[in-house]
Parts: structure tokens; C-alpha cells; sequence
């Protein structure tokens, strides 16, 4: 039968009876084998050690793991930080060598220019590639709108080029109106005319770029010795 008290060196009064120990008789002391209780004793010394060690390997287990697992998320962190910092130095790169086509200066307007097609308005604009790398698929779109700015214009088309860095290209555009009346109204600024532009191309990197612009024309304002500068009434870029 297991004894509880064995662990630290105790044994019952059944177990003194069987035992080769000497029991007084005038107090009833119990004398043990001095071999016997030095090897109790030392069996108790080596469990509670054994206890010992195994809970302070438990403690040092826990505190690795725990470093490992702070240590890890320190790495992604960082590896997070790093893979941000190349990405925004890449978008800063394309945007400083991409190319950039635009505008040199305002949309010119002349009224009663002659060509096929009779009377009408001319419209001369001049784009540049303002970027460090060539334009691709570079199109060129325009229209004129009488009265009102549509809400989805529909454009005519130059066929598509390719623009390098700094070079201007030339445009022009044709719109005839061949009643008297209405131009007079257009010179009077009683109806207004509205010129539409869109410029849609590819950079090097693969990216799509688009912009549209409207110039209003405003006769009684900007007159030059070539014709009138449109005011400029919106400009939407998109990427």
C-alpha cells in the first residue's frame, strides 16, 4: 500500500512493526537505520532538484520562444518597411522619367478661315513631350461644340505617333459653320463655342495616360495678330 508520508522519510506504526527499528518503550521514540534515512532523504533532495531544473528549462523554453516569436515579427516588420521604401522609390522614379504631354500654350481661334468646307473657324494648338522618355501610341483627339460643353463629346482622330522627349507637334482643326447668322452670334458672344481636345498615350513603363481640355472662345478678350487665345475652362487628367 503506498504511504503519502514515504516522500519524507516517515512510515507508519504498521510499517515500524514489520521494520527491523527499535521502538523505546519508556516514550515511544522511533529510531530508523541511519543508512536507510540518509537514502530517503537523498531521494527527496533529487525529486524537488529534478522539479526544480525541469520548471527553470520551462521558464528559459517559454522566454526563447517568446524572442523568437518577437524576433520574427521585428523581420517582417522590417521586411515590410523595405519592400515599401523600393516600391516608392520605383513610383518616383517612373514619375520623374516618364513621359509628360501637354499643352505649350492656349488653343488659337480664327473666324472665316477658307478651306474645304467653307466658312467656319480654325483652331490651331501646339502639344509638347514634356517627360525624359518617348510618348507611345500618342493620339490626338479634337472637336468643336456649339452652345453648350457635351457631357461625352465624341472626338475626331489623328492617327497615332509616337512624340520624344522635348519635340512640339503642330495641330490643326477645321470647323465650318457656313451660316452667316450663327457666326455673328458667336462674334457678338451671344452663342458660344467651345473647343475640345484629348491626348491619350503609353509611357515606356506600360502606363496609360489621358488627358482632356476645353478652351472656351471669347472674341471681345485675348485678340493677336493670328487670332483669338481661348480661355481655358477645364482640364481633366486621367491615369
Amino acid at each position: 500500500m503506498f504511504n503519502p508520508f514515504s516522500w519524507f522519510g516517515l512510515r507508519t506504526n504498521k510499517e515500524v512493526g514489520s521494520d527491523p527499528i527499535k521502538k523505546h518503550a519508556h516514550h515511544g521514540k522511533i529510531e530508523r537505520p541511519i543508512g536507510k534515512q540518509s537514502s530517503t532523504n537523498w531521494e527527496m533532495y533529487n525529486a524537488l532538484g529534478t522539479m526544480g531544473m525541469l520548471f527553470i528549462f520551462i521558464l528559459v523554453s517559454t522566454y526563447q520562444s517568446c524572442q523568437t516569436i518577437k524576433s520574427l515579427a521585428c523581420t517582417d516588420t522590417s521586411n515590410a518597411y523595405t519592400r515599401r521604401s523600393l516600391e516608392l522609390a520605383e513610383t518616383n522614379y517612373i514619375i520623374e522619367n516618364r513621359a509628360w504631354v501637354g499643352l505649350t500654350k492656349p488653343v488659337k481661334a480664327s473666324e472665316n478661315a477658307t478651306e474645304i468646307g467653307g466658312i467656319g473657324f480654325h483652331f490651331d494648338w501646339q502639344i509638347q513631350n514634356f517627360g525624359k522618355t518617348p510618348a507611345e501610341s500618342l493620339c490626338i483627339g479634337y472637336n468643336a461644340s456649339i452652345g453648350d460643353i457635351p457631357n461625352n463629346p465624341k472626338f475626331i482622330f489623328k492617327p497615332p505617333c509616337m512624340l520624344s522627349p522635348s519635340q512640339p507637334n503642330d495641330c490643326k482643326f477645321f470647323y465650318p459653320i457656313p451660316d452667316e447668322s450663327l457666326r455673328q452670334k458667336i462674334r457678338t458672344d451671344r452663342k458660344k463655342i467651345y473647343f475640345l481636345g484629348i491626348l491619350t498615350y503609353k509611357d515606356i513603363y506600360g502606363r496609360t495616360d489621358t488627358t482632356q481640355f476645353t478652351f472656351l472662345y471669347n472674341p471681345p478678350f485675348l485678340p493677336t495678330s493670328d487670332g483669338y487665345e481661348m480661355l481655358p475652362v477645364g482640364t481633366n487628367r486621367m491615369h
